[in-house]
């Protein structure tokens, strides 16, 4: 539109062929309306109007835009507002993720500090040691008797069945230093191993069972029991976790299931869980029947014992070192359940190896849960949590802690009995 009445004007000055009025044109077009401008181009009325209309239009074109770059400047300051927000956010958001990397890396540094100890090294990371303390059995069962703790968690190690003939597994005389006849037990307790020799880990496994055959629960695995009765005599929740995959805690007649993280060695099951597999993979079976002469074992006719389902080889119910934990096979949300709910936490007979006892220190720190740590070797070199350290084996503050609660429940049913 505006084009077409430039084009207009153009034409009229050509027409008009004289310099002298093409001057005074110049001169006096600074100081002259528009109308007077297009009079002295003797523009025709018509063409004087489309040019009116023409600029009119454009006027009211510039003012639409001015508003909408006046609406495009708010616009533009909410954003700003919000663009604030949103970073003050990502700061609230990168120090927290700070945290956890914080705690992540401590995590880290304590497992590779514990498994230089498994090897007879010894990694210095610069780090501040917690609190730990060193409590009796009488603090203990105030803690236990306590009317805010509701919930009572106790997890065990392989240091509660020493007293049943089972050594410890980095003890002196433990399963991880001894070996089998070509292989460390390490190599040996792994998935790899036992894809590339099958017969060599199922002898090694039933060499441990029949060790683990002769073995009876001792007064700690007892007391433990009568800790879980009077829990729930008392109105609070009880949960045993346990590392054991010897099976001891399952004899003494627990009422609530027992979580055995690592396996229990009393079962074997079907490996077979590739699509189409076997239908009853990841399903408990009894372990296999061994040999009276476990020399039969090292016959090179001995045979591997097989699915009923499918006949492909069994494996042993026990997490092996390149193995997840999971909640089907070892009970592994469970477990963190248990231990978030927690208001105690005892812990018999472990030094923390394996990485979800690690993150159960981590939920308790976090959860300012106590935890008592029982030991006759104080645990004075863990970095996850705060410890409250009782200087004692499994069957000695098990025996000592539940004579006590026997007898305060035998004085409180006492006098009730009087005040009948």
């Amino acid at each position: 539109m505006a084009g077409s009445s430039i084009n207009i004007i153009k034409k009229k000055r050509k027409e008009k062929q004289h310099d002298d009025g093409e001057k005074d044109l110049k001169n006096n077009s600074s100081s002259k309306s528009m109308e007077e401008r297009l009079q002295a181009l003797k523009v025709s009325d018509k063409d004087h109007q489309k040019i009116l209309d023409d600029v009119k239009q454009t006027l009211e074109s510039c003012r639409k835009t001015q508003e909408h770059l006046t609406k495009t400047q708010e616009k533009l300051k909410v954003v700003k507002d919000e663009n604030g927000n949103i970073v003050g956010a990502v700061s609230d958001l990168e120090a927290k993720w700070k945290a956890f990397q914080d705690a992540f890396d401590q995590m880290n540094k304590q497992m590779i500090a514990n498994i230089a100890a498994s090897m007879g090294k010894e990694v210095n990371f610069a780090r501040e040691k917690p609190d730990h303390k060193q409590v009796s059995i009488k603090d203990s069962i105030k803690l236990i008797q306590d009317p805010k703790c509701k919930n009572v968690v106790v997890l065990t190690g392989a240091g509660i069945s020493v007293e049943s003939g089972i050594p410890t597994y980095r003890g002196n005389d433990g399963f991880w230093k001894i070996g089998s006849e070509n292989y460390t037990p390490q190599d040996i307790a792994t998935r790899a191993f036992f894809e590339k020799h099958t017969k060599e880990q199922w002898r090694y496994h039933m060499e441990r069972k029949a060790n683990m055959s002769k073995a009876k629960p001792n007064d700690g695995h007892y007391k433990l029991k009568e800790l879980e009765d009077y829990c729930r005599e008392n109105g609070k929740t009880f949960q045993l976790v346990t590392q054991n995959i010897d099976g001891l805690h399952g004899k003494v007649g627990h009422k609530n299931e027992v979580y055995y993280i690592h396996g229990d060695m009393n079962y074997a099951r079907c490996p077979n869980v590739a699509y189409n597999g076997c239908n009853q993979s990841n399903k408990k079976v009894p372990f296999p029947k061994i040999p009276a002469s476990l020399d039969k074992l090292k016959n090179k006719y001995f045979k591997l014992p097989k699915c009923k389902c499918c006949g492909s080889i069994l494996r042993p119910h026990v997490l092996w070192f390149d193995e997840s934990y999971s909640e089907e096979l070892y009970r592994l949300t469970s477990t963190i359940n248990a231990v978030k709910n927690a208001d105690v936490l005892i812990v018999i007979g472990t030094c923390y190896q394996t990485s979800l006892p690690q993150r159960i220190l981590g939920l308790c720190k976090t959860n300012n849960t106590p935890i008592l740590d029982v030991n006759p070797n104080l645990n004075d070199d863990v970095f996850s949590a705060p410890l409250l350290m009782v200087k004692e084996t499994g069957t000695v503050f098990l025996n000592t802690l539940m004579d006590k609660l026997n007898k305060k429940k035998k004085t409180i049913k006492s006098k009730k009995n009087r005040k009948k």
